[in-house]
């Protein structure tokens, strides 16, 4: 096997989202609980959590081959590093091990982990291409990361900020790609959003859901789930968010869209620090 197979076998899985979820849960279950005494669970679901990503990310370029040829040539598929049947294998073979590893958790987090799955699947299969349903489903996925982390722990409660931080920032992240990706999907018959009703009215549905996200961060340090630390390390994260809803305006090209889905993706990472922060 050649170097740059083994590059795209990595590459396919998108290893930093892959990092993300498996850090995210544990954490989530972390929070949630408290104190765990028994890292066990939470790390079986995180691991479970990354192989779901890997395998949604890899069934994901299976379905995208014709689009990411225009958008996103450097992806395995597209550059002749793997073939259509690696991304399925890939896909069969963490979703099969996710499964089976959850089995070791509760009947709840087994159900979580099966509607996400076969959800994930609909999702590259179909509503990737339509209008807001693809990012509403995306977003409700990886919002759910966070329920299914408190589910493992004992309590969901204790995942629903979390969750809906998540879900905002994910939701006005994939409209802002959908926005990046118009020559791609326009070619192959996509009815994303920015398709069918321009760049513009999908920006500004991108930017109301971005200023309700910095919304929930000051609904969230008022309930008292959090510490003082919570409101300290969330504001940088509201102030890269509150950038971004006054500056995606400027330019809608394609290099400018990719910066802004890159720096809200760096504020996920930075609002579960915050979260951490706040929870200790």
């Amino acid at each position: 096997m050649n170097s740059d197979r083994l590059r795209g076998f990595l590459q396919i899985t998108r290893p930093l989202n892959v990092a993300i979820s498996f850090v995210a849960i544990p954490t989530m279950a972390a929070i949630a609980a408290g104190r765990l005494t028994d890292w066990t669970e939470a790390i079986i679901a995180g691991m479970t959590g990354a192989l779901a990503t890997s395998g949604a990310n890899a069934i994901n370029d299976f379905f995208d081959v014709d689009i990411d040829r225009l958008n996103r040539p450097e992806r395995p598929i597209p550059r002749g590093a793997l073939t259509k049947r690696d991304a399925a294998m890939v896909w069969l073979v963490t979703t099969i091990v996710a499964i089976l590893l959850n089995l070791l958790l509760s009947l709840p987090a087994l159900l979580i982990v099966l509607g996400s799955l076969a959800l994930m699947f609909v999702y590259s299969a179909a509503l990737k291409r339509t209008a807001l349903a693809g990012n509403l489903t995306v977003a409700v996925m990886v919002g759910m990361a966070f329920i299914y982390g408190a589910t493992v722990a004992g309590d969901v409660v204790r995942g629903l900020v979390p969750a809906a931080f998540a879900f905002l920032l994910v939701l006005a992240r994939e409209i802002i790609k959908d926005v990046e990706d118009i020559e791609g999907d326009r070619a192959h018959g996509a009815q994303t959003y920015p398709i069918i009703r321009g760049a513009r009215p999908a920006l500004a549905i991108a930017s109301g859901v971005l200023a309700s996200l910095i919304l929930t961060t000051v609904v969230a340090h008022f309930s008292g789930l959090y510490s003082g630390w919570f409101i300290i390390a969330v504001s940088p994260v509201d102030a890269l968010v509150a950038y971004t809803v006054f500056t995606v305006w400027n330019d809608h090209s394609p290099a400018a869209m990719r910066r802004h889905s890159n720096r809200l993706k760096l504020c996920m990472i930075l609002g579960l620090a915050a979260i951490i922060a706040g929870s200790l």
